[in-house]
């Protein structure tokens, strides 16, 4: 459920027009914040992601914008690739 949530917030939000994006994939590690209702009492989690972006840096800027949308921090992204 959790998952399926994450895939369908960051294909929304990155649903942006560019010549130059396309489709990355990485294996990201999160932390709740104070309020995060999705992890809890959680101490964090590894998801697998996939967002439009540019590159492995825009990647990780869309993620951390949906991630803090969600009251989660991104502590790393691993394996990035288009």
């Amino acid at each position: 459920m959790m998952r399926q949530r994450l895939l369908s917030l960051f294909a929304t939000a990155t649903k942006e027009k560019a010549m130059n994006k396309q489709i990355w994939v990485g294996l990201v590690e999160v932390k709740p914040q104070p309020g995060c209702e999705m992890l809890k009492e959680g101490k964090g989690a590894f998801v697998h992601t996939m967002a439009w972006a540019e590159d492995a840096v825009h990647f990780k800027q869309v993620l951390t914008r949906c991630c803090g949308q969600m009251k989660m921090d991104v502590i790393g992204v691993r394996q990035p690739e288009p």
